[in-house]
């Protein structure tokens, strides 16, 4: 969006409720889910709470914890699904199919548009994603994320008084990353 935008901290603390929420509600389902996933569940919300804000605020996803949000998603597949330090093949084409997929959408937009529609970070991130869900969960992370982004971006343009327009920026991290959260815990 534009500067009428600003991406200022007080309007981050607006989406530390949403964090505050997930955890309690991650609390809530710790009778129901063991605490290995428990606590698998509390470090996914707080390393995607933190892309959230830093993509958010500053338009960038740090490659630290996109490899970081992978990593831990190749050990918690291990660890929740296999019941024990295996591999599921799933989840490693879940990673494949979602930063490959993503790269392909930002390379295709590149050739046509000739401007970089969507960063590195946010392919990174997707690959992240699928390690996570793998490819059953990997539809509904991007449908989520693209709605919520969509909101986002007309509700934004109408507080404001703004007219949308085609080169306008939008934090698609700040979207996918709880997104991920929300589509892991209802698979967990």
């Amino acid at each position: 969006m534009r500067e009428a935008d600003s991406r200022s901290l007080p309007r981050l603390a607006a989406l530390l409720p949403l964090a505050a929420a997930g955890i309690a509600a991650a609390l809530f389902w710790q009778s129901r889910i063991g605490s290995v996933t428990f606590l698998l569940a509390i470090v996914l919300g707080i390393v995607v709470t933190m892309i959230a804000l830093i993509d958010y605020a500053h338009e960038i996803i740090p490659d630290r914890l996109s490899y970081t949000l992978l990593a831990l998603g190749v050990l918690a597949n291990g660890i929740v699904i296999d019941q024990g330090f295996g591999f599921e093949w799933e989840y490693l084409a879940g990673a494949l199919l979602g930063g490959g997929g993503l790269w392909l959408v930002r390379t295709g937009y590149f050739v046509l548009r000739g401007v970089e529609g969507l960063g590195l970070g946010d392919v990174k991130l997707a690959a992240a994603c699928g390690a996570w869900v793998g490819v059953q969960g990997l539809p509904a992370v991007f449908l989520l994320a693209a709605v919520a982004g969509l909101v986002w971006v007309v509700a934004t343009s109408h507080q404001v008084g703004i007219s949308l327009r085609s080169t306008d920026r939008v934090p698609f991290g700040a979207f996918l990353a709880p997104a991920l959260w929300a589509v892991w815990m209802t698979m967990a």
